[in-house]
């Protein structure tokens, strides 16, 4: 009997920060998809990353303490010149802390101000930062391997002028290869939230632009009025006033506000203090993912959640549905770790699978870290590589208390797991 495991890992953050809960969903897949392999399955492991989020924001900020970000806040909100000191604390938070320096590529449909924070799919590798390798490589931490320095830096050189995404997306085939040893060859690792050629491209995807479509509709006719209801998964640059080049990046808000699309920038934790906002008809917005997909974008637009979350959830639906016909398939979301999981991230990408798939009467269980374990974790920048080989060995000790290994293997014709 054909028996296809289709396994949905969490990957974003893993190249730059070492604390990152992908640290331990990617060798829980690897550990998983080693014992659907001798139990009989073809495994194929697909990878989510965030295109989206500054790699400052999502991989560095979120681990800072709450002092530091005050600190870059007050910084800015009390400057006489707040356009050079929202510069200059960005410059500061990647020279201390990513291990390499990013130019932005715009494929030269826009401009944007790569001083400020800027979408990860935007981003290329423009040098290694040997001051930040010096702090990573002196790190004193149970985990931390110092020989995988040299596996990083490799990977790390390797992507000099190229993409950030494909730096992130190495770094998880990577781990996943090296935990899975000589099964490796039988696993394909993809990225799920990434367009084949730019991120940007996601909005002309038959699914994606089915999504949009949908979702304005109903934001057209008012449905709903809580915060999530009203919000729009797509952002665009904006031109704030003291900048001179437009700013981009996944936290601007896009939302239904009185029958029109207000669009606000935002950085995550608002250390920038831009302030200007515009509001435009669902007409004139409609028309720039028109220009966009038609392949002349007077501004670019491109997902975030919650239509990422969508997009996500019905690609693999769709798979799911495709390999159903040739025999069993299944369905294992590893993500995020018990009693922390992101509302409107990982668990709304769990909330469209479980509706999905249990229409498309598929199994599916969803796979957690065990509470607690980030703590093992060193608080640090630096990639995977450095910790990969310390933290496999014990990976199997990381599942939530009572999950069951084992019943994956034998799911086949179990019901939609919870």
């Amino acid at each position: 009997m054909n028996k296809v495991a289709i396994i949905l890992a969490e990957g974003r953050g893993e190249a730059i920060h070492l604390r990152e809960d992908a640290s331990l969903n990617l060798l829980q897949s690897a550990l998983l998809a080693r014992d659907l392999i001798e139990g009989g399955w073809r495994v194929q492991i697909r990878v989510i990353i965030d295109p989206g989020q500054s790699i400052e924001e999502y991989s560095l900020l979120c681990h800072a303490e709450d002092e530091e970000i005050l600190s870059y806040r007050l910084r800015v909100a009390e400057a006489g010149d707040r356009r050079a000191a929202r510069h200059a604390v960005v410059r500061e938070i990647r020279e201390r802390n990513l291990a390499f320096a990013i130019t932005a590529d715009a494929a030269g449909t826009v401009r944007i101000e790569e001083r400020l924070f800027f979408a990860a799919f935007l981003a290329r590798i423009a040098a290694v930062n040997p001051a930040v390798l010096a702090v990573v490589q002196a790190i004193d931490h149970p985990l931390v391997d110092r020989r995988g320095i040299d596996a990083y830096e490799e990977l790390l050189h390797a992507h000099l002028g190229r993409p950030y995404i494909d730096l992130e997306e190495a770094i998880a085939r990577w781990t996943i290869r090296r935990c899975l040893g000589q099964l490796a060859a039988e696993v394909p690792v993809t990225a799920v939230s990434r367009a084949d050629e730019h991120a940007a491209a996601w909005l002309s995807d038959s699914l994606s632009a089915e999504i949009i479509s949908n979702d304005l509709a109903s934001k057209e006719r008012g449905e709903g009025d809580d915060f999530r209801s009203r919000l729009i998964g797509l952002f665009t640059t904006v031109q704030d006033p003291s900048e001179s080049l437009p700013y981009f990046n996944s936290p601007t808000s896009c939302r239904r506000e009185h029958g029109k699309v207000r669009i606000i920038p935002r950085d995550r934790f608002d250390l920038l203090s831009l302030k200007h906002s515009e509001r435009m008809s669902f007409d004139q917005f409609r028309q720039l993912i028109a220009a966009q997909n038609a392949g002349t974008p007077g501004r670019p637009l491109a997902l975030k959640y919650p239509y990422a979350a969508r997009f996500i959830s019905h690609s693999i639906a769709r798979e799911a549905a495709a390999l159903a016909a040739d025999g069993a398939v299944q369905v294992i979301f590893v993500e995020g770790i018990e009693g922390s999981t992101n509302g409107g991230t990982g668990d709304l990408v769990d909330l469209e699978l479980r509706e999905a798939l249990t229409v498309l009467g598929v199994p599916y269980r969803r796979v957690l870290a065990a509470r607690g374990t980030r703590q093992l974790l060193p608080n640090s920048p630096g990639g995977l590589p450095l910790i990969v080989d310390r933290l496999w060995p014990g990976i199997d000790s990381t599942f939530v208390a009572g999950f069951d290994r084992s019943s994956l293997v034998r799911q086949i014709t179990d019901p939609v797991g919870v």
